[in-house]
């Protein structure tokens, strides 16, 4: 049985890492004051036009112009418009994101997603905190909340619940 749960986890593993591979490999490339994306051929893909870049993940990658952060595709196209003063990447469909001295949560098509500002460090873990009338929920990648209750499944797996 346990073998069974051994080879069902490393099939995962596989398969989500194959998942995250990006469509072309494009690198940072400084030229003079600006950044752009070079291909492995250091032919470059994405003009020199950006104040600062980070490295692309799932197709999104952070990007600084004119002062302001917002994220760029692969093709070069803006995802989500240059109006935070920060962002952090993308982690499990949610980026913190500093805007007018505050922080807030925003999902891939830059909607903001209320959250308590001191959660925010955690972001970048599996569940992202959220408080939602007095009470603490996860936000999964989809959008739905968990209850943070934990309940016995059958099997005697410990397990939270989705709130409908």
């Amino acid at each position: 049985m346990k073998t069974h749960f051994l080879l069902l986890f490393i099939g995962f593993a596989l398969v989500s890492c194959q998942n995250n591979a990006p469509i072309q490999e494009l690198t940072p490339k400084r030229i003079g004051v600006y950044f752009g994306f070079e291909n492995t051929k250091g032919e470059l893909q994405i003009p020199a036009i950006y104040d600062n870049v980070d490295h692309f993940k799932n197709g999104y990658a952070r990007a600084q112009k004119d002062g302001l952060w917002g994220f760029i595709s692969e093709t070069g196209d803006t995802l989500i418009d240059f109006q935070y003063e920060f962002v952090e990447p993308f982690s499990n469909g949610y980026a913190p994101a500093k805007q007018d001295g505050q922080w807030i949560l925003i999902d891939k098509k830059g909607n903001a997603i209320e959250c308590a500002n001191e959660q925010l460090a955690m972001a970048n873990s599996h569940l992202i905190p959220t408080l939602r009338d007095n009470h603490w929920y996860f936000i999964q990648e989809d959008g739905r909340l968990l209850d943070p209750k934990l309940t016995q499944s059958p099997s005697g797996f410990t397990q939270a619940s989705v709130v409908p």
